[in-house]
């Protein structure tokens, strides 16, 4: 993770939060209330002009104008918001993942950690394969990356559905109002709360040394058995090329292994990336 300094964290938090006050950063920081409230005092005078003070927990808030001090790696934020310098309430606004990344665009990532955070809908216009670019009402919830690249999950207005965007396709957010409805929260994102067991062993047709793969996946009496939800189980299976069809009828060296407990799928309707669908 990232080392910053008082004055770089309040920078990176106004960026990617939209607010910060002195408990919170106490808290990040690890400082005492005074020191927290002094950092706050020096960074206020270095960027007057972008940002402003709302007493009496001396809040610093973003100004539609706001312009960061330092300039801030992309893929140092995203290591950062992965180690959990978030807070308890925002580290729902990535999920940690090791793997390395694309390049989506740091105003379109900050934009839309910022309405999480805040519980905010926005505007966004996203350019798909299907149907070109076009706006969008969203409520977005986490952003995710499967593997391959990062995408951002929420509830979309158009579709009245929970939906994924490729953060990349992206290519403007405007932050609206905070009118989110019960049913557009988290908590209603079904594929998301629905988890899954997933039980992976040697493919059956196209592996005939099958104890090389169980050393490969450090599989216990020759399966491999993993916990993920169902709105992430499609790019799992696509990443790691999982032969998830009831017959084991891919038959090519890349499908390695296959997925033992096939019907555990049933149901799922985002499956069309994965291998067999």
């Amino acid at each position: 993770m990232k080392t910053y300094n008082n004055s770089q964290t309040i920078d990176f938090l106004l960026l990617f939060r939209g607010h910060i006050n002195k408990i919170d950063l106490s808290n990040y920081l690890s400082i005492n209330a005074a020191e927290a409230e002094l950092a706050l005092i020096e960074y206020l005078r270095s960027n007057a002009t972008t940002v402003k003070t709302d007493d009496p927990v001396f809040n610093i808030i973003q100004m539609d104008k706001f312009v960061p001090i330092y300039e801030h790696n992309l893929a140092d934020a995203l290591n950062t918001f992965s180690s959990g310098l978030f807070s308890e309430q925002d580290r729902h606004v990535l999920t940690p993942s090791p793997v390395s990344i694309n390049t989506p665009s740091l105003d379109v990532l900050s934009k839309l950690t910022q309405a999480i955070s805040n519980n905010n809908a926005v505007n966004l216009i996203y350019t798909s394969l299907s149907s070109g670019s076009g706006s969008r009402e969203f409520v977005p919830q986490r952003i995710v990356n499967n593997g391959l690249r990062w995408h951002v999950r929420g509830f979309d207005r158009k579709s009245r559905s929970f939906r994924d965007f490729v953060l990349t396709r992206i290519s403007r957010v405007s932050i609206r109002s905070n009118d989110v409805q019960s049913y557009e929260s988290a908590s209603n994102d079904e594929m998301w709360n629905k988890s899954l067991q997933l039980m992976l062993i040697p493919h059956p047709k196209n592996i005939s040394e099958a104890t090389a793969i169980e050393m490969d996946y450090g599989m216990v009496d020759g399966c491999l058995r993993l916990s993920t939800n169902a709105a992430l189980v499609g790019y799992l299976l696509r990443r790691w090329n999982i032969d998830a069809t009831e017959d084991a009828r891919l038959q090519s060296p890349e499908y390695q292994l296959w997925l033992q407990n096939y019907r555990v799928l049933a149901g799922i309707d985002n499956l069309t990336i994965a291998p067999g669908f």
